[in-house]
């Protein structure tokens, strides 16, 4: 029953969010890949909804953001890489992170990113292994790799129309990655560890969460070299009416 109603959820999905884009692709690699046609009339509500949008954030871009080239590939790759390390080991939390924060605005700050690093190779390992395992090894944690590589992939900045590094574009893709780590490390040492890390780190975060004013100072703490965040956290003081600390925050 659950399958049948996929359709209709990824309908509903759909017309909310962007980040449910790939859901088709995942029913494919299932045995109820029938659905995946059933899904595709859906892209009807991202037609309408969001694709006034995306075209006017495409003029608003710089060409190196939109234009593919092949040093995307490599953006997508290491992109992979850092999303998949973050959401395993989330060190520092918020909204804008430092990587890849600065690409596309000149031409010098685009190509500093132009390097293979460690994220690139561990973004080729994943999506390697993902395509080896759902030919050959397909079960409940190669579900939850799939999962995770395709709802990241449309984050992995190919095309890049808002920012390059967001931890919010990533809530449904790690739903995935944590089914297949929670039944790789269940019943081992390993599920008291990870446990205990992702609790800690949460209790420690969540006062982050008490308004907008102490969130967006979070994000400056967590990553003092990313400008937006100082924005952001001006744009919240001055909801609150506090306008004077929005200069010395400038400052």
């Amino acid at each position: 029953f659950p399958v049948t109603i996929a359709p209709a959820a990824y309908a509903a999905a759909i017309y909310t969010s962007v980040n449910a884009l790939f859901f088709p692709l995942f029913l494919a690699a299932t045995k109820h890949y029938w659905m995946a046609l059933a899904c595709i009339p859906a892209i009807y509500f991202l037609k309408h909804r969001f694709f006034p949008t995306m075209k006017q954030r495409v003029h608003m871009s710089t060409t190196s953001m939109v234009k593919f080239n092949y040093w995307k590939i490599v953006m997508y790759f290491k992109t992979l890489g850092y999303y998949l390390c973050h959401c395993l080991f989330p060190i520092r939390i918020g909204m804008f992170h430092e990587y890849l924060h600065t690409y596309g605005l000149t031409k010098k700050e685009t190509d500093c990113w132009h390097t293979f690093d460690h994220f690139f190779f561990i973004g080729v390992a994943l999506l390697g292994y993902t395509a080896w395992a759902t030919v050959f090894n397909m079960n409940l944690t190669t579900l939850g790799i799939l999962w995770f590589v395709l709802f990241t992939s449309q984050w992995c900045n190919v095309i890049m129309l808002n920012h390059p590094i967001t931890e919010r574009y990533i809530y449904l893709s790690n739903v995935g990655l944590m089914i297949a780590l929670a039944n790789l490390v269940i019943n081992t040492p390993l599920m008291w560890i990870f446990g205990t890390f992702y609790m800690a780190k949460l209790f420690y975060f969540m006062p982050s969460y008490r308004n907008m004013i102490t969130y967006w100072r979070s994000q400056i703490q967590e990553f003092p070299n990313v400008a937006l965040g100082y924005n952001q956290l001006g744009l919240a003081l001055i909801g609150f009416g506090n306008h004077g600390s929005v200069i010395v925050t400038g400052k």
